[in-house]
């Protein structure tokens, strides 16, 4: 413990290594550890997603930067100083955002995206329900349209996981997504 002389305890588990400092204070400001060391086992870490919290009008924007990705290969690209899903070229990646819903109600979906490719099919799913999108060519992956993917009506308040998929592998085509809108009836 960087600026003490006290007695810092530690063990490794399977899952972190755990630190355990005295209450007392060392600095007003901040506390730091210097770690150092040949026995540590290397774990893996994962960041929390943030659950997405709606505007004042209960509007929810899923942004790419705030997806969590399912896939090799699928990640977060910034094109024009605005991130999108990108590299999605597998049928059998997906993205996923934690929302809560703050009141039940019905919530149109329009995603933002961009493709070169004709036709093909996606699915956005929350709170049981599926609502299936179609592609247009857009003109270029530079260039996004707005999708009207369809409502989805929400029963009750709550945290969800709202998915963006392929419908399947068949009408799979690649495209990038800016994000998804899901917005109240005015």
């Amino acid at each position: 413990l960087l600026g003490s002389d006290d007695k810092v305890s530690w063990k490794q588990t399977a899952d972190a290594l755990i630190v355990t400092v005295s209450g007392k204070k060392v600095s007003e400001f901040t506390t730091a550890l210097k770690i150092n060391g040949t026995e540590f086992k290397a774990i893996s870490f994962k960041a929390a997603t943030p659950t997405i919290q709606p505007d004042r009008k209960g509007n929810l924007t899923l942004d790419a930067g705030a997806a969590e990705m399912h896939g090799d290969k699928i990640k977060v690209e910034d094109h024009g100083g605005k991130s999108n899903v990108g590299f999605w070229d597998d049928a059998g990646d997906w993205a996923s955002w934690n929302v809560t819903f703050t009141k039940p109600g019905v919530l149109k979906v329009v995603a933002s995206l961009s493709t070169t490719q004709p036709e093909g099919q996606f699915v956005v799913e929350a709170a049981g329900q599926k609502l299936n999108g179609k592609l247009a060519n857009s003109g270029g992956w530079e260039t996004y349209r707005n999708i009207e993917v369809g409502t989805l009506d929400i029963k009750q308040p709550g945290m969800e996981v709202v998915k963006v998929r392929a419908q399947d592998a068949a009408t799979w085509k690649a495209f990038n997504l800016r994000d998804v809108k899901l917005m109240r009836d005015k």
